[in-house]
């Protein structure tokens, strides 16, 4: 936690969205790929944005239905796009890889603009939090001196 105090307000907030963004792709696997390049090529705290990946797991369960879903009304396709017709096992490897592709296009329409509108939030939001605890700290420190012995060195006795 001590570290975050050390983060400039933007640095946190690109953590958070871009791992919130990056940890819901609906491809298993490649979030915790995307993440690291994504924290190498941003330059923020790599655990952090791995944090946030991992808590962002859950959500990307919830959405993978969804985001098949609007892909496929994206591309027209029918509503049942991710139900497999048939026995055929190519034909189902195929469907697979259209609903996947659907899924992806569908997770870079809806999460890029979702992504920078919670960017923007969260800087916001931390700048007002951060400007309220210096407002604390501002009151405290100059409060601090009047409550100082300042000048004695007996130790505050007097005689």
């Amino acid at each position: 936690m001590l570290a975050f105090r050390k983060m400039p307000v933007e640095s946190i907030a690109r953590c958070v969205a871009v791992g919130l963004v990056l940890g819901v792709c609906p491809v298993y696997g490649c979030p915790t790929i995307f993440c690291a390049v994504a924290a190498i090529l941003l330059r923020v705290n790599l655990p952090a944005i791995q944090l946030v990946n991992y808590l962002a797991f859950p959500l990307q369960l919830a959405l993978l239905i969804p985001f098949i879903r609007l892909g496929g009304w994206l591309f027209r396709g029918d509503r049942g796009s991710a139900v497999i017709h048939g026995s055929y096992a190519w034909q189902a490897v195929g469907v697979l890889v259209t609903s996947g592709l659907h899924a992806i296009v569908a997770w870079f329409c809806v999460c890029l603009p979702a992504g920078l509108l919670l960017y923007v939030f969260l800087v916001c939001i931390l700048r007002a939090i951060g400007r309220k605890q210096n407002g604390y700290a501002q009151r405290f420190f100059e409060w601090l001196p009047q409550r100082l012995p300042v000048g004695r060195c007996d130790g505050g006795a007097s005689g």
